[in-house]
């Protein structure tokens, strides 16, 4: 099990109380509003830690570029190698398509 994984299993014993003050330590380590993805609207909806929550819920629609590798959260929950960011997800997405694409294109030849 690795560190994302055992901080996941540690999640269900704890608190609501403890899970909010964990949250907000992590809200303050985030770098999600300094990453040109990050929009005004993300920013006026405080959405941030996209790592934990997932994608935005109303304002991110188009990536621009990543900093997740950069931002502290990524070593203190054990994201290093795995998918967990939004931008990693966006990433694989747009590379099957263009796979797709691609191969579509050549059957086509």
């Amino acid at each position: 099990m690795d560190k994302f994984e055992q901080m996941m299993k540690d999640v269900k014993g704890t608190s609501h109380g403890q899970l909010d003050q964990d949250m907000e330590k992590y809200k303050g380590m985030c770098i999600c509003p300094k990453c040109p993805t990050h929009t005004t609207c993300a920013k006026d909806a405080k959405e941030r830690v996209f790592c934990l929550v997932g994608k935005s819920f109303m304002c991110i629609s188009e990536q621009k570029a990543c900093i997740c590798p950069t931002c502290p959260l990524t070593p203190e929950l054990g994201l290093k190698n795995r998918i967990e960011t939004l931008c990693s997800f966006h990433e694989r997405a747009n590379e099957s398509i263009r796979s797709t694409a691609t191969n579509a294109m050549r059957s086509m030849c």
